[in-house]
């Protein structure tokens, strides 16, 4: 038979258990949560990439010519 500093010490003991418990599992629900979160941003820059992309003309002749005068600008 456990004496009572002994069963005051393991409830002491399960109640820390609990608390760190529980913390865990609030800290595992914020980590999904912001998963979450990332996984949306990254889906709406996806999508603001291939809008962007999609709306932009692509002028081959200008970037070649941009490309062209930049190297001769920084010789």
């Amino acid at each position: 038979m456990k004496t009572p500093i002994q069963t005051y010490q393991q409830i002491l003991h399960d109640h820390q258990t609990d608390r760190q418990t529980a913390a865990t599992l609030a800290l595992a629900d914020q980590i999904h949560t912001l998963v979450k979160l990332l996984a949306n941003v990254g889906q709406a820059v996806q999508k603001i990439e291939a809008d962007t992309i999609k709306n932009t003309p692509v002028n081959f002749e200008a970037a070649a010519i941009r490309h062209i005068q930049d190297q001769y600008v920084q010789r």
